[in-house]
């Protein structure tokens, strides 16, 4: 009997850019297909193994969004607790991980419009995570998403 797991991970590997396409460690086109948490503060009650697994194993998905808002109620620069919301980040990447998962680390700029408006948070904010997971293969960083300003 075989107890080997095969997780999107095991399976694929790290991911690269490749011209226009995204391939897997195997040198294939690889596609990416998850949901995203939408605001980690709003919802944190879904950043566990549980939901995780079943996603993965029932709507077959292979990567998790983590979707950090930066302002609005409870924006991780407008209210929201920092390290309250970064542990949960944490929590998100090494359950996805343990689970054999792609993970979307999401600096979500969207009411702020100006992605260069919080460019200090973010820096810190990516130096803290990359830092700490910098020799995982399965994490993206998202440092800007939504920007609909007219930034710099």
């Amino acid at each position: 009997m075989n107890n080997v797991v095969h997780t999107p991970y095991t399976l694929h590997g790290p991911l690269y850019v490749s011209g226009s396409e995204l391939l897997d460690g195997n040198h294939l086109p690889f596609q990416l297909r998850g949901v995203s948490t939408h605001g980690i503060a709003w919802y944190s009650q879904y950043i566990n193994a549980e939901t995780f697994r079943y996603l993965r194993d029932n709507w077959h998905i292979n990567c998790i969004r983590l979707a950090m808002y930066t302002s609005g109620d409870q924006g991780y620069q407008t209210g929201g607790n920092p390290a309250v919301l970064k542990k949960l980040i944490k929590k998100g990447i090494d359950i996805a991980s343990s689970l054999g998962m792609y993970v979307i680390v999401d600096w979500h700029v969207l009411e702020d419009q100006d992605p260069m408006l919080y460019v200090d948070g973010a820096t810190s904010f990516f130096n803290e995570i990359s830092s700490k997971y910098g020799t995982y293969g399965n994490i993206l960083y998202e440092i800007c998403n939504e920007p609909n300003g007219s930034g710099t």
